[in-house]
């Protein structure tokens, strides 16, 4: 009939061609609620399973403090977050919100990010058993890793600027381990100096 699209049309991302725009949904209002479709679930699955794998290492560290099982079940999550990346492909390219975009190019940044905070993870479990707390270093580098995820999928400052502060603030004391030796501690306020400065010059 020649009618533009509605309001919950979706603007296409920049570089889609044939058979890459993004997928149309309507959303279903239940008791003038609107409903988060699944197809946007799918989409951000990595982002996801990072994050309620955060929320597990932080129960399992609050529990049972074990360098060797926070190491392995950090890796394990990682793994997960890399190949759900394959599984969220199928909904890309996927406009989730203003804030975030899932298309091909986030998904392959995403698994390289957490295959490569996997591969940390394993190789770091000596390095970070010197100092104290060690357990704490396995949680922000899951964290960092959301971040950087987080800044794959950003097709928007606000979304830019939170990913950007989670992959900042876990470096910050990533750096500083380990916490026994007085030259990490001096890197990592040295760092938080320095990106703080950044930050707000950004803003």
């Amino acid at each position: 009939t020649g009618s533009g699209p509605g309001p919950t049309s979706h603007r296409k991302p920049a570089g889609a061609g044939a058979g890459g725009e993004c997928h149309s949904r309507a959303r279903t209002r239940r008791g003038g609620k609107q409903l988060v479709p699944a197809m946007d679930f799918q989409a951000l699955l990595p982002l996801l399973l990072l994050a309620s794998g955060a929320t597990l290492l932080m129960l399992q560290i609050a529990w049972i403090r074990n360098p060797g099982l926070t190491g392995a079940l950090a890796a394990v999550i990682l793994v997960l977050a890399g190949l759900s990346s394959r599984f969220a492909a199928e909904a890309a390219p996927l406009q989730v919100t203003p804030l975030l975009l899932a298309d091909r190019y986030a998904l392959l940044f995403c698994t390289l990010f957490c295959l490569a905070g996997a591969v940390t993870a394993l190789l770091s479990r000596d390095y970070v058993s010197r100092g104290d707390e060690p357990e704490e270093f396995f949680l922000l580098l899951v964290l960092a890793t959301m971040g950087a995820c987080v800044l794959a999928y950003a097709v928007h400052v606000a979304s830019l600027l939170l990913g950007l502060e989670l992959l900042s603030v876990s470096l910050y004391t990533l750096i500083a381990y380990p916490n026994k030796s007085i030259l990490p501690l001096e890197a990592a306020v040295k760092y938080l100096v320095l990106s703080g400065a950044a930050s707000a010059t950004a803003l």
